[in-house]
C-alpha cells in the first residue's frame, strides 16, 4: 500500500505520468529482501529518469520530484505497526522467536525474529487487524488473534512464552 502511494507521487521524466511499483520476487538477490529479512530495515529505490547519472541541470528536478514521496514514506512507516518484546513467562528473560504475521510471510524472505539481547521485534503494518503466531525452540507456540493496528500508532506488545513441559531449563536463557 505504501509503495503504491509513493509511486503515484513520483512524476516520470516526461512530467505527465506517474510510476507504478515493480515487485521483487527475491530470486535475483535484491538488497531490499536481504535488508528487510535480515536487518529488519526498509530499502527503497527511486528511479525517476532514464539515465544512470542525470545531467547536473536535472538533479534539482529529480530531488524535488522525490522529496514528496520520501516525506510520505518517513511520516507513515515510522508510526504504524507493531513492536514489543518476546520474553520467558517464568523469568522475564528475552527469547529469540519467530514473529509471524499470518498471511504476510513469503518463502523468499527470512522469517522475522526477535533479537537476542532484549527479545525486541518490530513489524511495519498498515492499519487493520492481524493474527500473530510466535514460535521459539523449547516453547509452546503463542497465537494472538485480532491484534489491532491503528493509523499513526504503534501497537506495543509484550509476548510471554511458556516453556514446553519436556524442555530442560537452560541456565543461560
Amino acid at each position: 500500500m505504501w509503495a503504491k502511494n509513493i509511486a503515484a507521487m513520483l512524476e516520470k521524466e516526461n512530467d505527465r505520468d506517474t510510476y507504478d511499483i515493480g515487485m521483487l520476487d527475491g530470486l535475483a538477490g535484491q538488497s531490499s529482501n536481504w535488508m528487510h529479512g535480515s536487518l529488519h530495515a526498509a530499502d527503497f529505490t527511486f528511479e525517476l529518469g532514464t539515465e544512470y547519472f542525470p545531467d547536473e541541470k536535472e538533479v534539482n528536478k529529480v530531488l524535488h520530484q522525490t522529496l514528496k514521496s520520501v516525506m510520505f514514506f518517513l511520516n507513515n512507516v515510522l508510526h504504524t505497526g507493531i513492536r514489543g518484546h518476546v520474553v520467558d513467562y517464568r523469568n522475564g528473560n528475552p527469547v529469540v522467536a519467530r514473529v509471524l504475521v499470518k498471511g504476510f510471510e513469503v518463502s523468499f524472505m527470512a522469517e522475522r525474529r526477535s533479537e537476542p539481547k532484549f527479545g525486541r521485534f518490530e513489524r511495519l503494518l498498515l492499519p487493520g487487524n492481524y493474527n500473530l503466531l510466535v514460535l521459539a525452540d523449547g516453547y509452546s507456540p503463542q497465537y494472538m488473534s485480532d491484534i489491532e493496528v491503528r493509523e499513526d500508532e504503534i501497537t506495543e506488545l509484550t509476548i510471554f512464552l511458556m516453556r514446553e513441559e519436556n524442555t530442560q531449563t537452560d541456565a543461560t536463557h
